[in-house]
């Protein structure tokens, strides 16, 4: 398991950043190495409760099988839907096969992710200092960092979560100050909106019911900025906000960089497959089909869209697309009730890095296709931590655990959701 997750994190990130030779041919192998070991684990050791549990990722994998059928590219959405589902299953077993905390399955993922992106950061803004051309892509009169990233919406992804593995998931002072501080750099350079929104707030959310020693922090900076606030408008201070235009891209607030025309023209092509939508990743080609038949207004907003696949900028939108009312509501469920259990069994706070990885997905996915495919690592790190969210128990004594061998080595333990002691093993 653990060298399945060094090899799976580190191909996903190579192929996103630096590139590799065959990059489809070696994601194709690693993750269907890693859905046919999570297949064998828990087809081996029956764990208990997986139906109970797991019950979104079951419904939801089901109904981007039906969306199959709906599709224009039938086999290009078949390995597509087993891709997530060899991710998904190996994550469930990647948590249903150890114990929280130092040295565990979940422990390897997060600090592999945490070191691979800290890299990259750092070699990144090498590149900025040596080859400016390279690191950066130019949107009209903006300059988007983008480092060794294809693009800087990748590169913003991947620093959010940085950042937030630094404060919540690593341990060590020098890799947490690391991450920390170019996670810092490289999220500000990237200039995305979408991505400060959900870093401030996942971050905030995560300190202030994980660590309630940083509640005082949170209340301190908040006084201060009200301070601050008050002061200048006392003192009739006059700031200069040219600049600060300049850096939120004001001018393309009305329309979210385009965002909305596209959305309000994925909303009507739902009519082609509400239910059970286009198929998923393909959900583009009916906006595309649509808007040539009866919204030509919308063309100049897809054009790119044909010539490669693109996506809509919202992870939520183009599920209602990809595989329309049925699996919106797994997807939807799935990431809700992952943070609801979290809050409520996760007594001991142990899964903090969990609770700040789901909820930073959950909210630039607003704004951006963050809950996605299995392609690039920002995504497959989400559907691999989500069974933990979904999969966590608690017990009477707080200790949150996996079910699986769950009577042997907790042999005395109170399992409070079946309300009964479990048998006593012999030996």
């Amino acid at each position: 398991m653990k060298i399945l997750v060094f090899a799976l994190a580190t191909i996903l990130v190579a192929k996103d950043t630096i590139g590799i030779p065959a990059p489809y041919v070696l994601r194709a192998i690693v993750q269907a190495t890693c859905g046919v070991a999570g297949l064998f684990y828990l087809f081996s050791a029956l764990p208990q409760g997986m139906l109970q549990k797991y019950w979104p990722v079951w419904g939801y994998l089901t109904a981007l099988l039906i969306s199959v059928s709906f599709s224009n590219s039938p086999m290009y959405v078949f390995l597509q839907v087993g891709s997530l589902g060899g991710i998904m299953v190996f994550g469930i077993a990647l948590f249903e096969s150890g114990e929280a905390g130092q040295g565990s399955n979940l422990d390897l993922l997060i600090r592999t992710a945490g070191i691979l992106y800290l890299v990259v950061a750092v070699l990144s803004v090498i590149t900025l200092l040596s080859d400016p051309g390279r690191a950066y892509e130019v949107e009209t009169v903006h300059r988007r960092f983008r480092g060794l990233f294809a693009e800087p919406g990748m590169m913003a992804n991947a620093s959010g979560l940085l950042l937030g593995i630094g404060l919540f998931g690593l341990k060590h002072r020098v890799l947490k100050s690391g991450a920390i501080i170019f996670g810092a750099i490289c999220i500000g350079l990237a200039l995305s909106r979408t991505n400060w929104v959900a870093l401030i707030a996942a971050s905030l959310a995560t300190g202030w019911l994980y660590y309630p020693r940083f509640r005082r922090v949170v209340l301190a900076i908040s006084a201060l900025a009200v301070l601050a606030g008050l002061v200048t408008v006392a003192l009739n201070i006059t700031i200069d906000t040219e600049r600060a235009n300049r850096i939120a891209r004001v001018e393309s607030l009305a329309t979210l960089s385009g965002r909305t025309v596209l959305w309000e023209a994925s909303i009507r092509a739902m009519s082609r497959s509400p239910v059970f939508g286009n198929g998923y990743t393909t959900g583009v080609d009916a906006l595309i089909e649509t808007s040539k038949r009866n919204e030509a207004r919308y063309l100049d907003h897809i054009a790119d869209l044909e010539t490669r696949r693109g996506t809509i900028h919202s992870g939520y939108i183009q599920s209602l697309l990809d595989s329309g009312l049925v699996g919106t509501f797994f997807y939807v469920t799935l990431i809700v009730l992952g943070l609801k259990r979290l809050l409520s069994n996760d007594q001991q706070r142990q899964f903090g890095v969990v609770f700040f990885i789901v909820m930073y997905a959950a909210i630039a996915n607003l704004g951006k296709n963050f809950i996605y495919s299995a392609s690039v690592f920002d995504a497959v790190l989400f559907w691999l931590v989500i069974p933990v969210a979904l999969g966590v128990l608690r017990t009477e004594e707080g200790v949150v655990t996996p079910t699986l061998e769950r009577r042997v080595k907790y042999p005395n333990i109170v399992d409070n959701r079946a309300g009964r002691l479990p048998p006593k093993t012999t030996t």
